[in-house]
């Protein structure tokens, strides 16, 4: 199924119900689908809500794809790395950011440390604390043991025992640990094939199929072996995790393309965190600001992906006044992000956000994990 027959179908069961028109909240994915039906279907829709969305201002959704990778090792550079420093009571890691950074790359250089670490972040579960900082103590936690590990003199490697150590040393429950463990030993133990034996599989993975319709993605296997080879240098972490690969997408030839947007359009609010890794602040703010009848909400030294409710006034009033109402903020809100897990304040990521929720200077390599946010004390 395409997004535009979705929309349809959505239309349709709009129809079914016998209500004259609908309210649309959309989160991650359903940006994209919620752009269309709000494009195609405006005289039936009372009001949208985009939350943590994809640049839909584009005709292809490629664009939101291409910007995660660096996206989430911004996150984990600027957001984690900084948090990391300042908790360091409790993972003994130092209080220089950088410096974290270029010890845990360094302790997963090897392949086989890197092998090791990309099982442990997965037998975990770590890649959740990318979109919920809830789970950043356990993530922390685990950077340390892989750093631990990667510096310890053992010889030879073997990756899934080293998996298996750093698992044991990260603060986990104990029925988190065992479940990752288990996970551990179906990750380092896939399916052997004889030469030339025929495999059979069922390929299911649903997001890349729709993704794969959801306007013309670059086709070609070149263009995506440089496009790898050139964001693995920005992204290692990313690199690390196994998630560069050839989609499925670059074979896969559409003329599915967004609907032209024309004032017209649904009136509708964005959410957008700023250190969030699924759909980066570049998408959301495109799709706060480039959207017709439309307003930003940005979250200011927030990387939670999915942000109503919130929890506080700034963010989630606005948003319940125009649920009920239909009053859409006047201009673009900078909200405060919530200050992170065993911290009271909340400190600049970032850079300040300034009044249109722009970066006045070029992406920071690394900034000072002590500098207080400016959102919500001026």
């Amino acid at each position: 199924m395409t997004t535009e027959q979705a929309a349809y179908d959505m239309d349709f069961i709009r129809h079914l119900l016998g209500l004259e028109s609908v309210t649309y909240m959309g989160y991650s994915y359903g940006t994209w689908l919620g752009t269309w039906f709000g494009s195609l279907f405006s005289d039936n829709i009372e009001r949208m809500v985009l939350d943590s969305a994809t640049d839909s201002t584009q005709e292809s959704i490629q664009t939101l794809y291409n910007a995660a990778h660096e996206g989430r090792d911004r996150q984990f550079r600027l957001h984690m790395m900084n948090w990391i420093a300042r908790n360091d009571a409790t993972f003994g890691l130092g209080t220089d950011p950088e410096s974290i950074w270029d010890r845990y790359f360094a302790a997963t250089s090897a392949p086989e440390r890197s092998l090791a670490a990309l099982y442990a972040w997965n037998s975990v579960n770590g890649p959740v604390a990318f979109s919920n900082p809830v789970a950043y103590p356990a993530a922390g936690s685990l950077v340390s043991s892989i750093i631990a590990e990667g510096e310890s003199p053992t010889d030879p490697v073997v990756p899934a025992e080293s998996a298996a150590r750093i698992i044991d040393q990260t603060d986990l429950p104990d029925e988190l640990r065992a479940a990752a463990h288990e996970r551990l030993a179906q990750l380092a133990n896939p399916p052997v094939h004889e030469p030339g034996e025929t495999v059979h599989g069922t390929h299911d993975y649903v997001i890349e199929f729709t993704a794969c319709t959801d306007g013309q993605w670059t086709q070609g296997l070149d263009y995506w072996e440089e496009f790898n080879e050139r964001t693995a240098e920005v992204a290692p972490l990313t690199a690390q995790l196994g998630l560069l690969v050839t989609p499925t997408c670059a074979f896969w030839p559409t003329d599915s393309k967004m609907p032209p947007l024309d004032d017209s359009f649904t009136e509708t609010i964005v959410l957008q965190s700023e250190l969030d890794s699924m759909t980066p602040f570049e998408q959301g703010w495109a799709a706060g600001t480039g959207l017709p009848n439309t307003s930003l909400i940005a979250v200011d030294n927030e990387s939670i992906h999915g942000v109503f409710p919130y929890g506080t006034e700034e963010v989630d009033r606005p948003v319940i006044d125009f649920l009920l109402s239909g009053d859409r903020p006047a201009r673009t809100i900078i909200a405060a992000g919530k200050p992170l897990p065993l911290e009271q304040s909340t400190y600049e990521s970032w850079t300040p956000l300034d009044e249109n929720a722009e970066h006045a200077t070029e992406t920071p390599r690394f900034t000072d994990p002590t500098i207080p946010a400016e959102t919500g004390t001026r």
